[in-house]
């Protein structure tokens, strides 16, 4: 009786293993499209000084990176690019791209837009679409306007609304959700009376409820550095009692000490060319060959010690956290990834390489789900047989 029931289940089991492979069989013969879709891919998004916008691409966690896409190339100098959270594709994924486009002589810079259209076909692959112009552009001012030309420098995604970071104007402004799909002109942020606090403004970075800056500005050398605001508050006044200027005769901006509506976080006289916050520190570069630590972004105090992060650039600009991967550098001409010290990594030859930025994509469980129904399988074998031998 005991043999008779064991071959009984016995044979319960090889039918299961035998319809699990069937399964699987069935669904390796009926697949159509790749199981490592779009969602699962790192994008990397960087700009060229030349005129051009590049992505490269992996799956989430491995290294094989692609080679560099072109995605735009009819740009005049783009110096700053963000993924936005204000639309989404099939996949879930953020599908907004801005770009800080500084221009050139002949033409005032602009912020544009883009769809980003990801390939279901191709997985990895980028395009961008449907550029529009939400900022700048137009025609130059005349030569005896007092306007100034817009020249961003960097865009910055929060809150699903867009900073932009404008060094001619000398100011950072915020463009709402609403600003952006009603084609409504955004409000000075950081407005240009706070004078030397935003003055060439070069890079933006929004962290936790901090907005940080950077400032390189030649004429005002001790008022380079980075300045910080909180976002979740209001825009900055800088009314004339109490604005971040110069004083006395020196170009040092005062009342930007801690708890001012600006606080001058970090002072660096050789100017301060891209700022990340990067696993809670806040990291920059002063164009050279290295990265600067500035304590942790929730530092309650202003003016933090300064120690070096990384070193073994030529001329290191902006900075973006690509989370467990490690701080993406725009080099030169060369775009790279470092955990820190003098270890780095290429991920791609870009002449010129002036902005930076990164979208994460999903960790891919393919692999792990087939194992889990091969193990359910195993465990019902295991069931049967127990079950036969605990009847008897």
């Amino acid at each position: 009786m005991l043999t008779t029931t064991l071959i009984v289940a016995m044979l319960a089991v090889n039918a299961l293993a035998a319809e699990y492979d069937g399964k699987s069989e069935k669904s390796e013969k009926s697949e159509e499209v790749p199981e490592i879709g779009p969602e699962y891919y790192d994008e990397v998004y960087t700009t060229s000084a030349n005129g051009k916008v590049w992505a490269v691409t992996a799956q989430h966690g491995e290294t094989d990176w692609s080679e560099p896409q072109e995605l735009a190339s009819d740009l005049y100098a783009p110096q700053g690019v963000t993924v936005c959270n204000n639309a989404k594709d099939q996949w879930g994924r953020w599908a907004k791209a801005y770009v800080a486009d500084a221009g050139d002589a002949e033409h005032p810079g602009q912020v544009v837009e883009y769809d980003i259209v990801r390939s279901a076909q191709e997985p990895g692959k980028i395009q961008l679409d449907n550029a529009k112009v939400v900022y700048g552009g137009g025609e130059m001012p005349a030569a005896n306007s007092t306007e100034v030309a817009a020249a961003p420098t960097d865009v910055v995604c929060h809150d699903s609304g867009i900073f932009i970071a404008d060094a001619n104007k000398g100011q950072v402004q915020w463009k709402s959700e609403g600003n952006l799909k009603k084609d409504e002109e955004g409000a000075a942020w950081i407005p240009a009376k706070c004078e030397n606090a935003v003055a060439k403004v070069d890079a933006a970075a929004v962290a936790g409820s901090w907005l940080y800056w950077a400032v390189q500005n030649e004429d005002a050398e001790k008022s380079n550095g980075i300045y910080r605001q909180k976002v979740s508050g209001d825009a900055a006044e800088c009314e004339e009692e109490d604005a971040c200027k110069g004083a006395d005769g020196t170009d040092y901006p005062y009342n930007c000490d801690k708890g001012d509506e600006i606080e001058f976080f970090v002072q660096e006289e050789q100017g301060a060319y891209g700022v990340a916050v990067h696993n809670e520190k806040v990291l920059f570069t002063t164009g050279a060959g290295k990265v600067w630590s500035a304590g942790e972004f929730s530092e309650k105090d202003v003016a933090p010690t300064v120690e070096e992060w990384a070193e073994g650039y030529d001329e290191a600009t902006a900075v973006y956290s690509a989370g467990d991967r490690g701080l993406l550098v725009a080099d030169e001409d060369a775009l790279y990834v470092t955990k820190g010290g003098d270890k780095k990594n290429k991920l791609a030859d870009v002449s010129a390489c002036s902005g930076v930025n990164y979208y994460e994509g999903l960790a891919w469980h393919g692999e792990e789900a087939e194992g889990d129904s091969a193990s359910a399988v195993a465990l019902a074998a295991g069931a049967l047989v127990a079950a036969a031998a605990a009847f008897f």
